[in-house]
């Protein structure tokens, strides 16, 4: 259960840091309707008045006020995405709203500031059981245009309304969905104002404990970037978690989270700052976005520990 918990946390992530890019674009003074409210009031905020129509069922209703109560866990997340391609930085955007009501809710909407429609919609319903769980999109490959929503961003405070007008949501089977009404989020601070450091030369290399061979890691600059509100960053270094990726998230300028995968044969390996090890063997440095290993172990059940030594940045 832990295991498919993990998965479905892993494809959430990866589904955010690998999206289809969008050309990089100035976010400048906007001229949203949303109010301004002094910062020492502010609270990180979902007001949702939403209802959801199945097919052949009555209507849910979703309507909940819900406020975080610290900035390490915020229900509302306002994303910014970089993607490194080449010499060219591509960035597109996100919100998220996460909120309870009968199962645990987390609507993510991806957008192009320039446009008036999300490029890509999910609504991910997780119940008590995983694999119960369920993801409703739109804006996908297999899946029509998001359509019949309204958005209202402030790239300055990070605030959002969205509203939706009948709009259809599928899942694999190509059940649907449609949604109907509005949903507010709200920043405790403003975003933080992105400036990638120069990329520098890693030296980054992993060896297995019943193994003495240092190999090195091939992928030791990030590759993609999100910086969520004003305290959450994330950090990948290559396509695809089977190949040499190393993910990194920070909370408050501290590591909360590396996993990395050596190779195909060899599954992901995890490491948290809640099991409260390793801690001295890890450092973040907020001004350059570098991570640096000094034997620093990460654990898979029924394989050999995996250490990571070098440095891993921009």
């Amino acid at each position: 259960m832990k295991n498919l918990k993990n998965s479905l946390q892993m494809n959430k992530i990866l589904i955010s840091l690998l999206s289809i890019p969008i050309l990089l674009t100035a976010c400048g003074e906007n001229s949203s309707d949303l109010e301004n409210e002094n910062s020492s009031k502010r609270e990180n905020k979902i007001i949702s008045q939403l209802n959801i129509f199945a097919e052949n069922s009555q209507q849910k209703s979703l309507k909940i006020q819900s406020i975080s109560t610290n900035d390490t866990q915020p229900v509302y997340h306002y994303t910014q995405l970089i993607n490194l391609d080449n010499d060219n930085v591509l960035q597109s955007y996100q919100v998220t709203y996460n909120f309870k009501v009968d199962h645990d809710y987390s609507l993510v909407v991806f957008f192009d500031v320039s446009k008036g429609q999300p490029s890509k919609m999910q609504l991910w319903i997780d119940t008590k059981s995983p694999e119960l769980s369920e993801l409703f999109t739109c804006g996908d490959k297999q899946y029509p245009t998001c359509e019949n929503i309204l958005l209202d961003i402030d790239h300055k405070t990070g605030h959002s309304k969205i509203n939706f007008n009948q709009t259809k949501i599928y899942d694999y089977d190509r059940k649907t969905l449609t949604l109907s009404g509005e949903i507010i989020g709200q920043l405790q601070q403003n975003p933080t104002l992105v400036k990638l450091p120069t990329s520098g030369i890693y030296d980054a290399t992993y060896q297995l404990s019943n193994n003495p061979q240092y190999i090195p890691i091939p992928h030791s600059n990030y590759k993609y970037y999100t910086f969520t509100n004003h305290n959450i960053n994330e950090f990948i270094t290559s396509n695809s978690f089977s190949d040499n990726a190393i993910y990194i998230k920070t909370v408050n300028n501290l590591i909360n989270d590396v996993w990395y995968t050596p190779s195909p044969e060899y599954p992901l390996s995890l490491w948290s700052r809640e099991n409260n090890t390793n801690l001295q063997n890890i450092s973040y440095n907020p001004i350059n976005l570098t991570v640096n290993f000094n034997q620093f172990k990460l654990s898979n059940e029924n394989y050999p520990d995996l250490i990571i030594n070098g440095t891993v940045g921009p």
